[in-house]
């Protein structure tokens, strides 16, 4: 409970004002009471799920689920990924023009100094008009049965306005939509498409403006919308069942929400690869109320006390995996998620792979086993960590090469001829290690 003090007229817990008309008086507010709710609740013990049945049952039983969705859900539209061989990040590797990262396509910085690269990878991402895909239709789905509490989106694709989903928040923003980084006019971007198609990077069209027209995504170094952190603190008092889908949880805050969710919600993860959630130690966010894009940290020894098993991993394909769980749930999805399927026969128990990790939780891969039947061989913590380091080592040295000669180097090493600059592309570490050569050091 909180108190109220005469001296400010503030609530003791939450800090908020006291409101005189209040119909619960002048000791509580209804956020506390939902706090104080949601913390004996977390203090009981954790319902296990222990077979796809029963996450069935929390399925069909929920009546607020929180989604966090990411890229995976939409790679089945023709909209490339981020992480994968084939994805964006993989793109920006194959272009001409000189990066020193990936990510560097997202940076806001490196945007303004030069858009090209950004544009010539919505150009091919984006080359075909995408349709939803059957796991946006399960999200309708959800918000037509009244189950749907919230999606916490990091696509930019709208593809989940396009299936009909309201309650989704683009927590980085949305391309339906462009601004002139001068004026700040705002146009359709599929207005835009045909010059970005043509090679041309999209300028304002005000009189003497010309500044350049940038999709209403938030870049990596930009402030997220002040909507995200305000839903996500009201929906954490009422979520009771949460889906991780086709995200690998690398970019913060959205990657903190699983363990921004009191202990005693269900969370299930439906994708590719498995995931651990990160461990807060307190009631907030890393970056408080005012949120920052950033990347998730990348390469070092893992914190075991800041990670988290989730209750179950169904890994695959996103669309494999929800016709499934519909099939066995005995929902109908909308025709458009038949169609959008491409008559791909629906997925057979017997084709589902069931392990258990070291803690007990259930892990179950549709059709090709995703975790390389490391856990039905019996391998333990240990291995798995020494096996993770000695891949992260080999693909940095893959990494390390000549943006311009693509030889590879070491960080001792000189540029091949004819190079100047030398930029290291290391998957693990942002940084912009520059190597000149002697001619240029000489200068």
């Amino acid at each position: 409970m909180c108190f109220h003090l005469l001296d400010n007229r503030y609530h003791q817990a939450c800090g908020k004002p006291f409101q005189s008309t209040s119909i619960l008086g002048n000791t509580s507010c209804y956020e506390c009471l939902q706090e104080a709710k949601v913390d004996s609740l977390s203090a009981l013990p954790r319902k296990t799920l222990d077979s796809i049945a029963d996450f069935v049952k929390v399925l069909k039983k929920a009546k607020k689920v929180v989604v966090i969705a990411g890229a995976g859900i939409s790679v089945s539209c023709g909209i490339p990924d981020f992480r994968s061989k084939d994805g964006i990040y993989a793109m920006a590797r194959n272009m001409d023009v000189v990066l020193p990262e990936p990510e560097c396509l997202f940076q806001i910085d490196y945007f303004r100094d030069d858009p090209a690269p950004f544009f010539e990878v919505v150009r091919n991402a984006f080359a075909n008009s995408p349709k939803p895909s059957p796991t946006h239709w399960f999200l309708k789905l959800l918000q037509d049965k009244k189950k749907l509490l919230r999606v916490y989106t990091q696509n930019i694709d709208g593809l989940e306005e396009a299936a009909g989903v309201t309650r989704c928040i683009p927590c980085h923003g949305s391309f339906a939509y462009s601004a002139c980084m001068r004026c700040k006019k705002r146009v359709p971007t599929s207005t835009l498409m045909p010059v970005i198609q043509a090679g041309i990077i999209p300028s304002c069209s005000e009189p003497n403006c010309r500044g350049v027209l940038k999709p209403e995504i938030t870049f990596f170094g930009e402030i997220l919308d002040d909507k995200v952190s305000t839903m996500i603190t009201k929906d954490r008092l009422q979520a009771d069942l949460l889906l991780v889908m086709g995200t690998s949880l690398k970019v913060a805050p959205v990657m903190e929400i699983p363990g921004y969710l009191p202990s005693h919600i269900p969370q299930v993860v439906i994708n590719k690869t498995a995931l651990k959630k990160k461990k807060l130690k307190s009631k907030k966010l890393s970056t408080g109320g005012t949120m920052s894009r950033v990347s998730g940290k990348r390469g070092g020894k893992k914190d075991e006390d800041e990670e988290e098993e989730f209750d179950m991993s169904l890994l695959g394909d996103c669309d494999d995996i929800i016709r499934y769980i519909c099939a066995q749930a005995g929902w109908d999805l909308d025709p458009n998620a038949i169609e959008a399927a491409k008559n791909k026969p629906l997925m057979h128990s017997s084709q589902v792979i069931s392990h258990q990790d070291s803690t007990g939780k259930q892990i179950y891969c549709f059709g090709e086993c995703q975790c390389k039947n490391k856990l039905a061989a019996g391998m333990n913590d240990d291995d798995d960590e020494e096996e993770e380091q000695k891949q992260q080592e080999e693909e940095i040295e893959e990494d390390i090469v000549c943006n311009r000669c693509e030889r590879q180097i070491d960080t001792e090493a000189q540029p091949g001829s004819g190079c100047k600059t030398v930029h290291y592309r290391c998957e693990y570490v942002f940084l912009n290690l520059l190597v000149l050569s002697s001619a240029d050091e000489s200068d």
